[in-house]
This record gives C-alpha cells, sequence and structure tokens, in this order.
C-alpha cells in the first residue's frame, strides 16, 4: 500500500456531514473518500495547467507567424 501521511482538514459542518453520509453509503471511510476527491482535483488541475501551457505556445506560434 502507498505510504500516507496525517493532515489536518476543516470542515463546514454541512460538508462533514454530506461527507459522513457519503462514506457511510458507500462503506468506506471518510480518508478515503477525502483522498479519493483529492486525486480527482489534482488530475483535473494538472489537465487545466497543460491546456493553459499549450494555449501559450499556441499563441506565441501566431505571434511568430504574425511577425513572419
Amino acid at each position: 500500500m502507498t505510504q500516507l501521511y496525517r493532515t489536518q482538514v476543516l470542515l463546514e459542518r454541512a460538508q462533514h456531514e454530506s461527507l459522513q453520509q457519503l462514506a457511510a453509503a458507500e462503506g468506506r471511510s471518510m480518508s478515503d473518500v477525502i483522498r479519493e476527491a483529492v486525486a480527482e482535483y489534482l488530475v483535473d488541475q494538472e489537465r487545466i495547467r497543460k491546456g493553459e501551457r499549450w494555449q501559450r505556445t499556441l499563441d506565441e506560434l501566431t505571434e511568430i507567424r504574425a511577425t513572419i
């Protein structure tokens, strides 16, 4: 299993209750649900950053083409 690191996160009451209900309904721990949510968020953020890098590259190429 992957090495896990302890961290502390403060949630609003509604978030905590919803998370507890979701974890219980799925037969999982809250930690497991949170890890999954964080992993999905990080993948989404990386996808956004790659898209932004590609856009900057295309903008630079467009500028070079206009200069030529």
